[in-house]
């Protein structure tokens, strides 16, 4: 019996080799080099299981190590920033990154205000927004799983508040959500993304799931910032995920990021100016 889902995968597999061939600034090796606050929100939930979580939390590392912190640029010419000497290295500060996971949801009864209320475990913010990238991707492999139900509400919450103790005033905020499933509480979530988008914040929302029903599409699409055909990612399936990892990672840089650099571009572009300077110092001889 033929799998759709997988043909559709190939296809997208096969376009994206195609494009890098036909455009040399596309080389499937992008990383992310603009001025961004960027945090990942990654589901723990009891949905996907412990293995299915192994491949979730391998995906979001490997997408984090996108993310550059410091520019690697050439040493500055003349036309430098002011009080810069020339020559000195530009290591301009890029991308901050850091963690956030839910999916640890459960129900408890607290006392306020002398009366019994029900309370939702929060989400918890597992690395502050840094530019110690390291620490980042570290944070990620330590997660584990937290067989909860999917509390998503309150990740956009533990945003709002992360993005106000370490963003940048100059910097995009940006959510990655990652998560399998359908959230808990609709109706709060919705209240929460929507606090969340008025302040400026970009979010992006990647869904792991072989099929989603509908209605739990239309919110999820409905969640993720304008354009939505570039800030929802529908990813068929855990099984699409671990085998075409590369492309997927691939995939949701280049649509959360408003600058990119190929390294295989920078390479070449460097060899070529060291290649002119070279022949630049032969002709003053």
């Amino acid at each position: 019996m033929v799998n759709n889902a997988l043909l559709s995968m190939m296809e997208n597999a096969w376009k994206w080799k195609i494009a890098a061939k036909k455009n040399p600034e596309c080389q499937g090796d992008e990383v992310c080099t603009a001025k961004a606050d960027v945090l990942f929100a990654i589901d723990g939930s009891g949905s996907l299981k412990e293995e299915g979580f192994e491949v979730l939390k391998n995906f979001a590392a490997s997408l984090a190590k996108k993310y550059r912190a410091k520019s690697r640029g050439l040493k500055r010419v003349n036309g430098s920033k002011k009080g810069e000497k020339k020559g000195k290295k530009d290591t301009t500060k890029l991308v901050q990154t850091g963690v956030i996971q839910f999916g640890q949801g459960a129900l408890s009864t607290v006392q306020e205000g002398g009366k019994n209320v029900t309370a939702i475990a929060a989400a918890v913010e597992v690395s502050h927004l840094t530019f110690k990238k390291k620490e980042t991707i570290k944070a990620i492999k330590g997660l584990t799983w937290l067989r909860g139900f999917t509390n998503m509400a309150q990740a956009f919450l533990q945003a709002d508040s992360s993005f106000f103790n370490w963003g940048r005033p100059s910097a995009q905020s940006t959510l990655i959500v990652i998560s399998d499933g359908k959230p808990s509480f609709v109706f709060q979530t919705a209240a929460e993304v929507k606090k969340l988008r008025e302040k400026g914040v970009r979010v992006v929302m990647v869904v792991v799931k072989n099929a989603i029903d509908k209605e739990t599409e239309g919110h999820l699409r409905e969640w993720a910032s304008m354009p939505r055909s570039t800030n929802f990612i529908h990813i068929n399936g855990l099984k699409s995920l671990k085998r075409y990892k590369r492309y997927w990672v691939n995939r949701v840089v280049t649509h959360s990021c408003g600058k990119l650099v190929s390294k295989k571009a920078e390479k070449a572009r460097k060899k070529q100016i060291q290649k002119l300077k070279s022949i630049s110092d032969k002709i003053k001889i």
